[in-house]
């Protein structure tokens, strides 16, 4: 019970040491499980050019949509366009990273990621946003519904990926003296990293510390932070932007071991505050509520 208030606590401070993604050995959600097979079997049908591989990895209702073009209906389909794009490439490598997976239901898995596409050796990738729906027929699960969109990639990612966190830099405070925490945060390493620092305050118990590193993976093209706390958590991030919101999926290794994953979105209100959530919060195998929505303050620098 005692890790699980614990667990409770930082997840409101936005999720203390409970961030992470990619750690060794780390416990993962069937969902991710879902999703890494399928990602893996699509990226080598992909290689391998097999057009009839990849399309039976469609439902046969299925839908796909690029853009704002208009959708590409049933698994038919799919095939003739994907046959249709091999005839003109002699060689194709994809890259999949994925930053959001949920399983709705027992028979419906909802994914968002990054795709990178590599033709015929050219020195940059073509690079797309992409959401998928999978469905479970039998013991199989198919591609129902996907959407991409073209992203442009900048000639410095890191620095633009970075820039568009500018808003987190600054002074934070949620809470009350002895029942609340502070927050900074500022640019690290000649503006490649962004730093962010901590401290939470719990009746009659230590003050706890943490340190975050947010940076650009140059690998997977995402934006990923590193954890680490005064009670020797860790833990790694993604973080990924949909408008005024911050999707960040998180996991997590607590001091005595114990794995913890949840998924937080950060909704950004002007240069004031910015509201926190946690949701979807695993520790040790073991469910957790999700977090209220609370509002953290940006504090206004001395005059």
């Amino acid at each position: 019970m005692k890790r699980l208030l614990r667990s409770v606590m930082l997840a409101v401070w936005l999720g203390g040491s409970l961030c992470g993604v990619g750690l060794a050995d780390e416990e993962v959600s069937e969902a991710d499980k879902v999703v890494a097979d399928l990602a893996e079997a699509y990226r080598k049908a992909y290689a391998a050019r097999d057009a009839d591989a990849l399309a039976a990895m469609y439902a046969e209702d299925c839908r796909y949509t690029w853009g704002g073009r208009e959708p590409i209906i049933g698994r038919d389909a799919v095939k003739e366009r994907v046959v249709e794009f091999f005839t003109g490439a002699k060689s194709a490598q994809m890259e999949i990273v994925t930053t959001d997976a949920r399983m709705l239901t027992p028979e419906v898995i909802v994914e968002k990621g990054v795709v990178s596409v590599t033709v015929d050796g050219e020195e940059k990738p073509e690079v797309a946003k992409y959401s998928a729906t999978y469905v479970k027929r039998g013991d199989k699960w198919l591609i129902a519904d996907l959407n991409e969109s073209a992203v442009q990639v900048p000639e410095d990612p890191a620095a633009e990926a970075l820039l568009e966190l500018d808003w987190l830099i600054g002074d934070w405070k949620y809470g009350e003296p002895g029942r609340g925490a502070k927050m900074a945060v500022q640019w690290a390493l000649g503006g490649k990293f962004i730093y962010r620092s901590y401290e939470i305050e719990r009746p009659e118990r230590e003050l706890m510390r943490g340190a975050e590193m947010i940076g650009y993976d140059p690998a997977k093209g995402v934006l990923r932070s590193w954890v680490f706390d005064s009670e020797g958590g860790i833990g790694t991030a993604t973080w990924q932007r949909e408008g005024d919101k911050w999707l960040v999926s998180v996991k997590s290794i607590l001091p005595d071991g114990t794995q913890s994953s949840e998924h937080q979105i950060y909704t950004v209100n002007g240069d004031v505050s910015f509201f926190f959530e946690g949701m979807n919060r695993m520790v040790d195998g073991e469910a957790l509520p999700n977090t209220e929505r609370v509002e953290i303050m940006k504090v206004k620098p001395a005059p």
